[in-house]
């Protein structure tokens, strides 16, 4: 959440939620597609960056109103392990199933999306076990439009430091070697992303 302070030409500018103190951070309007107030009010943008008034926004039978909230349904193309991905990596997603709205599809079922690995940490010695964050921020509509997700799939593999530790009291050097187990992700793993930011998907 934020606090707009200005919407100009070609940017908008606020301020986070939780430091309206803080810095003053700018947006360009062609990254966003709608503002949703804490009064319910909304300021609509279109692609060429004029502002719509929220009661001229039209919803046909050819558009429909995908909400923020609305969960997706989304599948790991190939396997991963820990020991074997790194920081920043992208990874391959796909829609499950279709989203539908009113008998139209706003989302396409198979679609990929790209993920990026945000935390990756190796299994280690001392029991400790291997870690996996992967992120999805997007996915496209029918009508070509990017849609904000969120979503984070996480995977820890198993912890072995207490069996590390009684390995150690008995003897010290295997203590050092004795690992934890990698974060596995095996093809096909699934987990729920959320639209972030109500969207008009057009479906003519």
């Amino acid at each position: 959440m934020a606090k707009v302070i200005a919407i100009n030409p070609t940017d908008i500018q606020y301020k986070k939620h939780n430091d309206k103190d803080g810095p003053l951070y700018t947006r360009y309007k062609s990254e966003v597609f709608m503002i949703k107030y804490a009064n319910g009010t909304k300021d609509v943008f279109t692609q060429d960056n004029n502002w719509v008034e929220p009661s001229k926004q039209i919803i046909d039978a050819n558009h429909r109103e995908l909400k923020a909230g609305t969960q997706i349904n989304v599948m790991l193309v190939n396997g991963l392990n820990s020991k074997l991905v790194s920081l920043g990596q992208t990874i391959e997603f796909q829609v499950v199933n279709d989203v539908v709205i009113d008998q139209k599809t706003v989302v396409l079922g198979g679609q990929k999306i790209q993920g990026i690995i945000v935390n990756s940490e190796k299994a280690r010695g001392l029991g400790q076990e291997g870690k996996l964050d992967i992120q999805i921020n997007q996915v496209l509509g029918v009508d070509g439009q990017t849609i904000p997700l969120t979503g984070i799939l996480s995977k820890e593999g198993e912890n072995r430091t207490t069996e590390a530790v009684v390995i150690g009291a008995l003897v010290f050097w295997p203590v050092l070697l004795l690992k934890g187990k990698e974060a596995i992700l095996p093809a096909g793993s699934r987990f729920i992303a959320t639209i972030s930011q109500t969207v008009i998907v057009s479906v003519n």
